[in-house]
Formats: structure tokens, C-alpha cells, sequence
């Protein structure tokens, strides 16, 4: 089915709404700059008043012809616009109960996608499990319907592998915020701030002990 306008609109319309634009907008030009610098005085109030009501009276017939001509503009767009309409809704009835079917159809793939992941690390994660969750680790593009499962179990394999191997580096530092430092590590897995966190506590004990000698 193909839509075919029968009427094209740019036949149907005139180039122009033509007025005697330029002679009015003249003659409107002198008359209020005229109006616009006038004094009223006791004497001149009838006037002004009389002059006052002419100008609003050719405004209002000036505006009643504008809406005029907007409303018979608009009756032929006004039916186009509901028959549109009309057709629209029944294309939308097909539309909606599809996508309900494939979002659904979707949503489905993506639970079992998400249990093939959850038993990926759940066979990965050994002695870090309770530690490292694995919502925490989640990329937001694993939802997509078209990353693969096995990049995804790839990522997650390094993404452990490198948690581990920071968990091993600090605690070969043998360090006495061992606790404090992996906590911090474990917030976003970060080791930058897991070292800034060390480098902070040592001085932190250092400048006590220094107090502490001078005491």
C-alpha cells in the first residue's frame, strides 16, 4: 500500500494572499507617528478619543480577516488531517501488538542470556565471591540483544582475573591498613585509590608519631 496524495497541496494553495499591504502599511506608518508624539489636552480629548476608536476598530477588522482566512485555509488541511489520522490508527493496532510480541520475545533472550552469565561467575569467582558481586561489574551493554555472549563472558574473565591480581598486590604489601586498603579497592575497584588511601594512612602515622615523640 502506497499513500498517494490526489490533490498535491501546492496546486491547491495560492502562491500568495495578496492585500494592500504597502499602501496601508504607509499610510498606518504616518498616522501613528503622528498619534504616537500627540499631546492630548482638555481641548483635543474628543478627538483623541474619536481617532482612538477608529484605529482599534480597523485593528479588530484587520485581525477578524486574518483568522478569517487561517480557518478557510485550514478546512481542507482540517479533513486531511482526520482521514491521516483514521489511517493511522489502524496501522498502529498491527504496530503495538508486534512490538508487544517482540519485546517480549526480547525480554526472554535476555533472562537467558543473563542466567548463562550469572553461572559464568558464579564457576569464576571462587574465593572472591561475597567480595566482588557481580552486579558491580556489570557492563550496561551486556543488555544489548546483539553483544555476544561470549565477549561478554571474556570481559567478565578479565575483569575477575584483574580484581584478583590487584587483591594479590596488595596484600603483598603486607601493609597494616591491609583491611582499609582493600575496602577501598573494593568500592570501584580501583587501585589508584586504594595506593592514594595507603600513601594517606601512612602519613597519617607518621606525622602521630612525630607528635608523639615531641610530647
Amino acid at each position: 500500500m502506497e499513500f498517494i496524495l490526489t490533490s498535491p497541496i501546492e496546486k491547491l494553495l495560492p502562491s500568495k494572499i495578496g492585500f494592500n499591504f504597502e499602501e496601508m502599511k504607509t499610510q498606518l506608518t504616518a498616522d501613528t507617528e503622528f498619534y504616537n508624539n500627540l499631546v492630548i489636552t482638555e481641548d483635543s480629548i474628543k478627538d483623541a478619543e474619536k481617532k482612538r476608536a477608529e484605529i482599534n476598530a480597523l485593528k479588530k477588522s484587520l485581525d477578524a480577516e486574518r483568522i478569517r482566512c487561517k480557518k478557510a485555509y485550514l478546512v481542507p488541511y482540517d479533513e486531511f488531517e482526520k482521514q491521516v489520522k483514521e489511517i493511522l490508527s489502524i496501522i498502529d493496532k498491527p504496530i503495538i501488538a508486534m512490538d508487544t510480541q517482540l519485546k517480549a520475545f526480547e525480554k526472554q533472550k535476555q533472562d537467558e542470556k543473563w542466567i548463562e552469565i550469572s553461572a559464568f561467575y558464579d564457576a569464576n569467582i571462587k574465593e572472591l565471591a561475597g567480595l566482588v558481586l557481580l552486579e558491580k561489574i556489570v557492563n550496561p551493554k551486556w543488555k544489548n540483544v546483539g553483544e555476544k555472549l561470549s565477549s561478554i563472558t571474556e570481559e567478565i574473565a578479565k575483569t575477575i582475573a584483574k580484581i584478583r591480581n590487584d587483591l594479590g598486590i596488595l596484600h603483598a604489601f603486607k601493609s597494616e591498613y591491609g583491611v582499609q586498603l582493600k575496602d577501598t579497592y573494593l568500592k570501584d575497584f580501583d587501585m589508584s585509590a586504594a595506593l592514594a588511601e595507603k600513601a594517606r594512612l601512612e602519613e597519617q602515622a607518621k606525622k602521630l608519631e612525630e607528635v608523639q615523640k615531641a610530647q
